[in-house]
């Protein structure tokens, strides 16, 4: 009876084989999916090419955005059509399902013969036989399981890509529009140190300031200067990475931003509801706890089969020198002297464990991370707005008050200029406050998003400026 079963399986065997050639792979699998999870997320449209007839469409529309000056959502959306590095990732949905498809197929069957010639000269004896792993074909449901959180997982990792690269594009504009306005004020502090210096010359031509204040006047120009072309260097680079993030090149790189850095939205957020939401939404834990099933699955696998995972049954038949044929099954059972599986179930528990361990890692980062981009858009809200309704205000004040006391010659030229570049660099410190407001903004919404990001201490002075004229005392 045992051997019946072994031969009518073996014959399954065939049959299965047949049937799994016609399984295929979609032209772009998954993406609706991932379209789906961007969409919930704030990520309006995305779009696989492939070579096709939209991409033409996709270019013109690329040229319109770029005509007039560019916005971020208009950078983001396109990166996210052109990005080539976006598109990589795009396949590797179609990679996974292929994986799906292959794991709903069984292994190849091995196929062997001889032939063997009796001594006597009255013919020969052959032999065919064909096996296959048996348990291959058992388990050929849980495999497709398998596949399917990988698949799943991949999904999730791809959707993960496309919202870093939203936020990638979004903090390097934010930052390019910030470095332009902060080389715009550069440039007036230009202005007043060439002023200064200029003054400073003909002062000691005249007789009235030691060579030595007229030195530290040339280097503080000079100084500032410098800071100029690393502010000119850092406009252009800041261009050039956003260029490679939307896919330009040649003469699609000839584009302009909106000028300045938006102002501060009016929106208080609750810093519990920030850690929910983002627990919620995380596409790492989703991710984690495919790991989590994966793994479980594979232990399922592990325990009962630990043993026999090299079973493999099949048939054989044999022609006589009388040539008559005798068929009947074949069956090859491992010998479980050398191991008994152990390792195989000790590595399935330790991958399951591993998972779990690294689901609730991810929970606490994800909390940690979502507390500290909070403090970091509290405070640098805080600076902006106390840079802007206390500090640049009396600044102005104090222009203003040494203005009159210079037309009234109570004031020096170079005390009037101070008071300006003071005023100048309480703007600078503006923007830069500013900037770093938009950028935590930006890198919380991507941790609302479902995605677990770096935080890193933000800088509020970039760039150094001579702080003064007066050093020797004019």
């Amino acid at each position: 009876m045992v051997l019946l079963t072994l031969y009518r399986n073996s014959l399954l065997i065939l049959g299965v084989i047949g049937i799994a050639g016609c399984a295929t792979v979609e032209d772009k699998p998954g993406i609706t999916d991932v379209q789906a999870m961007t969409q919930s997320r704030g990520i309006q449209t995305i779009q696989w090419n492939r070579a096709t007839d939209t991409d033409s469409q996709v270019q013109t529309a690329i040229r319109t955005m770029l005509e007039d000056g560019l916005t971020v959502e208009e950078a983001i959306q396109i990166a996210l059509l052109n990005n080539r590095d976006l598109r990589s990732t795009y396949e590797s949905l179609r990679i996974s399902q292929a994986e799906l498809v292959q794991a709903g197929m069984p292994k190849n069957p091995v196929i062997d013969g001889s032939v063997r010639f009796v001594s006597s000269g009255g013919g020969q004896i052959l032999d065919l036989g064909i096996a296959t792993d048996f348990l291959d074909i058992l388990f050929i449901p849980v495999r497709k399981r398998l596949a399917e959180q990988e698949f799943e997982k991949t999904k999730r990792q791809v959707a993960g890509q496309v919202l870093d690269l939203a936020t990638r594009v979004r903090t390097t504009f934010y930052k390019l529009q910030a470095a332009k306005q902060i080389l715009e004020i550069q440039k007036k502090f230009l202005l007043s140190y060439e002023a200064a210096y200029d003054l400073s010359r003909r002062l000691r031509a005249a007789g009235n300031i030691t060579l030595s204040q007229t030195a530290r006047d040339q280097a503080a120009l000079e100084e500032t200067k410098l800071a100029l072309n690393t502010l000119e260097t850092e406009v252009i680079g800041f261009k050039e990475e956003l260029n490679v993030l939307m896919g330009l090149y040649g003469s699609s790189t000839v584009w302009e931003t909106e000028q300045t850095l938006p102002e501060l939205p009016g929106v208080t957020f609750d810093p519990q509801a920030l850690v929910s939401q983002a627990l919620q939404q995380s596409l790492d834990l989703q991710i984690a706890r495919r790991n989590i099933e994966t793994a479980a699955i594979r232990l399922g696998i592990t325990q009962p089969m630990g043993i026999l995972s090299e079973l493999e049954v099949g048939a054989t038949a044999e022609r006589e020198a009388d040539g008559l044929w005798s068929v009947g099954p074949t069956l090859a059972v491992p010998i479980p002297i050398i191991s008994q599986g152990q390792p195989v179930l000790a590595k399935a528990e330790s991958e399951l464990h591993q998972a779990l361990n690294t689901y609730y890692s991810t929970a606490v980062r994800i909390r940690a991370v979502v507390r500290t981009l909070y403090a970091q858009l509290q405070a640098a809200r805080s600076r902006t707005t106390h840079l802007q309704e206390v500090i640049l205000p009396l600044k102005q004040l104090i222009v203003e008050e040494s203005q009159k006391q210079f037309n009234a010659m109570q004031l020096s030229a170079f005390d009037l200029l101070q008071a300006k570049n003071d005023e100048l660099l309480t703007q600078l410190q503006q923007v830069q406050a500013l900037r770093d407001y938009w950028i935590a903004y930006s890198r919380l919404q991507l941790a609302l998003s479902g995605r677990l990001v770096q935080t890193e201490q933000t800088s509020t002075n970039s760039f150094t400026t001579p702080t003064s004229t007066t050093n020797g005392g004019h």
